[in-house]
């Protein structure tokens, strides 16, 4: 970067910037500008009350110089930054204030008698701070307003007989002040041309960057016309390689997507565990809590922060379905209900939207209540970006029950579906948003991931369930979901609130968990009352290998993913070697165990699986039916 050293302007190659960079940088100097001045009044005003208590026989003059000439000049000065055709003077402007107000101070200074006239060179230092660094003057202007108002005090120094050691005092104060100025003005901006400088070689290399675009893109049109012309004269042999490149692109995108999907699974896999982990956490000692709690109003406290600990847990559970085909939960709840909270929770993407609901009363299902409400987000969020370009915007949601089924339908009368897209909707990664847009149906800024239909598509088949799509493009898109009405079994909730079974007490249980908070919950909830298990803690898989050979135990309570060189698996296998007949629960949420303890499970009876985080009442009557076993 090329500059005058003592100018600090651009110079040689870059001299062209010059012009450039001074509107830049008073256009985006005016409101600190303003501002400084405005604060630089400020003290100039306040400073005023110094004079009643130091001179105050003197004061009225003093304040003439306050009140009649500095402070208006310096407000006019903030009103000519309103001015556009003044800005090319701003520079002036500030550096003639700078004058104005150090001649204003060295005015002050001869007015007062001695001592007191000594106190007020003070005033000058605060010029050279406003003018060096705050009202963003540039560094020659800055640097010949604040040798000029030293010139001043020393003149009128000499002239009114200031005592030798104050004057010296004071210029080396005075300076001082000047070089340390001096310098901050010099780096402000010369920091502020160097910014400057390399934005403006950011878009030299932006403006290269089309054009060579551009010039790509003429080259692919080029090449374009002589592929077509020869696909004219080879149409035959070309045809039959089409469909083979088609046929390749197809297998390629599939492994494309397996290969994401994957990737989804392994992230997926690693949040919910991890995430579990928290949440079993959080959930156990929230129970402990509500059970110890007398006070109505903190049991409600901890009543809100179980039931959105619950909500997290049907969160994890929807993102390991994702990356897993596992069975959705079973759970027995209001569909209108799980509607009313959908449309709450979406209240602000709603707004400007009329949505009318036609749903038939008590309408019951068991299904699990995450998937059905990931379900509802996807498909209103659809309706709402369809309608995002219509006059009268209308969402209508309707629910009814027959024939063992109830059906959910949501009808917008937005953009629509092209026909030749309708097919299309379910396949991962599709959408017509956003990039995609090529009929600009949708309002600017609306995008989509490709993979709200699929997933949709995913949990209504895992609850049995069809789905159905209806679209008339530019007029209205309706779709329809049919879920099974009738109960076949029994639901975790129910299971959980049924008859209690015999309880066993005082067994002797191994937790081999590494999370101290939640073996520490685990402690809790297995010792105390009723079932008052004396219960032994092992952080890691070699320590409860240790402990296992040591002390005899009824029953092992095992983490999957544990630090160390053994996990879960590797301490279940050397138990077994052991003993065939020990119960042994895992407790784990994470896909590379669920994965790996399907087949473990049906070929081990004394073995069991809870996800985490789960409830104590489950985690207790699978810990007693397991002992009772």
């Amino acid at each position: 970067m090329k500059l005058n050293r003592i100018t600090l302007r651009f110079s040689g190659p870059l001299s062209h910037l010059e012009e450039d960079f001074i509107r830049d940088y008073t256009r985006s100097s005016l409101k600190h500008i303003r501002f400084a001045l405005g604060l630089g009044c400020f003290f100039y005003a306040i400073f005023g009350l110094l004079d009643v208590l130091l001179i105050p026989d003197e004061k009225n003059v003093i304040w003439a110089i306050r009140y009649v000439l500095i402070c208006p000049t310096i407000l006019l000065a903030i009103y000519l930054t309103f001015i556009p055709r003044c800005h090319k003077y701003i520079q002036l402007i500030l550096c003639s204030l700078m004058i104005i107000g150090g001649a204003g101070i060295v005015g002050m200074i001869i007015i007062a008698p001695p001592p007191v006239s000594y106190s007020y060179y003070a005033g000058l230092i605060l010029v050279f701070m406003f003018g060096y660094t705050l009202i963003r003057a540039r560094f020659i202007w800055a640097v010949t307003a604040g040798w000029i108002v030293v010139l001043l005090y020393e003149v009128a120094a000499i002239l009114y007989q200031t005592p030798t050691s104050i004057l010296i005092n004071n210029n080396f104060f005075f300076v001082g002040a000047n070089i340390a100025g001096m310098i901050a003005c010099y780096s402000i901006e010369f920091y502020s041309r160097h910014a400057y400088y390399l934005n403006w070689l950011l878009v030299k290399e932006k403006e290269k960057v089309v054009a060579a675009n551009l010039d790509l893109e003429k080259r692919v049109a080029q090449r374009t016309r002589e592929l077509q012309r020869m696909n004219e004269e080879l149409s035959v042999e070309i045809s039959d390689r089409k469909r083979m490149e088609q046929e390749k692109i197809e297998a390629q995108k599939i492994a494309g997507n397996q290969e994401k999907f994957a990737l989804v699974g392994q992230i997926a896999g690693k949040m919910a565990h991890d995430f579990n982990n928290v949440l079993g956490i959080i959930l156990g000692h929230t129970e402990l809590a509500l059970e110890d709690c007398e006070d109505q109003e903190t049991r409600e406290t901890f009543k809100v922060i179980f039931d959105q600990g619950i909500r997290g847990k049907n969160l994890t559970r929807n993102l390991i379905a994702f990356a897993k085909n596992s069975e959705p939960k079973r759970e027995f709840f209001s569909i209108n209900d799980k509607i009313d909270l959908v449309l709450k929770l979406l209240a602000g993407d709603l707004e400007g939207v009329t949505v009318r609901k036609e749903a038939a009363e008590s309408i019951t299902i068991v299904a699990d209540p995450g998937m059905i409400e990931h379900t509802l987000v996807n498909l209103l969020q659809n309706a709402i970006h369809a309608v995002s370009l219509t006059d009268d915007p209308l969402i209508t949601i309707s629910t009814t029950a027959g024939n063992d089924m109830v059906s959910l339908q949501i009808r917008d009368n937005g953009c629509g579906i092209p026909e030749e897209y309708i097919e299309n909707i379910y396949a991962p990664s599709f959408t017509l948003k956003g990039s995609q847009d090529v009929y600009r149906t949708y309002r600017p800024g609306i995008k989509g991931t490709g993979y709200g239909m699929a997933n949709v598509k995913k949990y209504v088949e895992l609850h049995k369930g069809t789905i159905n799509v209806e679209s008339h493009p530019g007029s209205w898109t309706k779709v329809t979901i049919q879920l099974p009405l009738s109960r076949t079994e029994s639901t975790e909730n129910e299971m959980a609130d049924g008859p209690p079974a015999l309880v066993h007490t005082n067994k002797r249980i191994l937790v081999v968990e590494d999370e101290p908070a939640f073996s520490d919950m685990q402690r809790k909830v297995l010792g105390k009352k009723p079932s008052c298990h004396q219960v032994d803690v092992a952080a890691n898989g070699q320590l409860g290998v240790d402990m296992f050979e040591k002390n005899q135990y009824d029953l092992i309570s095992l983490d999957y993913m544990l630090p160390g060189e053994l996990n879960g698996m590797d301490v279940y296998q050397h138990i077994r070697k052991h003993n065939q007949t020990i119960p042994i629960l895992f407790l784990s949420g994470n896909i590379e165990f669920l994965e790996a303890i399907e087949g473990v499970i049906k070929n081990d009876l004394y073995l069991a699986h809870l996800p985490k985080p789960c409830r104590q009442a489950e985690y207790l009557s699978v810990v007693n039916r397991m002992i009772r076993e």
